[in-house]
């Protein structure tokens, strides 16, 4: 892309429009890799899900991100979108806060939550989705796949715990003025693990 935007790699040239385009185009087409990979896993029809919430640290236009990759991934036009814009790193943990207290409180929905970021650094662009639900159907889903597999390799390892004997994590967020969105996380115990 700094190929067909010269301006992108020279100092005090403008390119604040060329960087903005960008962003329209790509963090809807990178959230969308993450979800087809999630929806793919959770093995539930798209029609299943009912809401989607979308995190990142940019968003310049209108319709913005949501509404492209909701269009993208073929989902319902009366899917309810929550949008979270320009929180820094504070706002993916949000989302997944946000997600997890409208499952608690509707049971029968699954909320598909997309966090896209194109920032500075390759480090630090992506994308990553999850379904969130409070009510699983067992006979298709499979709740935890992601830590059951992790919690494999813990087990090789022979740790006491999935996180490399730690018990406890807490992922911490910070946002605008005295803001802080904390998620505090218990590991499984591994004693018993298959």
């Amino acid at each position: 892309m700094p190929e067909q935007n010269q301006n992108i790699g020279s100092y005090d040239a403008p390119s604040l429009d060329a960087r903005q385009d960008i962003l329209v185009t790509e963090v809807p087409k990178i959230g969308e890799e993450a979800a087809l990979k999630v929806i793919t896993e959770w093995g539930q029809p798209k029609s299943k899900i009912k809401h989607l919430i979308f995190s990142s640290v940019a968003g310049v236009d209108m319709p913005g991100p949501d509404f492209q990759l909701a269009r993208l991934l073929g989902l319902e036009t009366s899917i309810k979108r929550v949008t979270l814009y320009h929180q820094g790193c504070y706002i993916d943990g949000a989302a997944i806060r946000i997600a997890k207290d409208f499952a608690e409180s509707t049971l029968a929905l699954a909320f598909l939550v997309v966090c896209s970021n194109i920032t500075i650094g390759k480090a630090i662009m992506g994308a990553s989705a999850l379904i969130i639900g409070a009510d699983p159907h067992t006979s298709v889903e499979r709740p935890l796949f992601q830590i059951y597999k992790i919690r494999g390799k813990s087990v090789e390892k022979r740790k006491t715990s999935a996180g490399e004997g730690v018990y406890w994590g807490v992922l911490v967020g910070l946002g605008a003025g005295l803001t802080v969105d904390t998620v505090v996380m218990q590991s499984v115990s591994m004693v018993n693990a298959k």
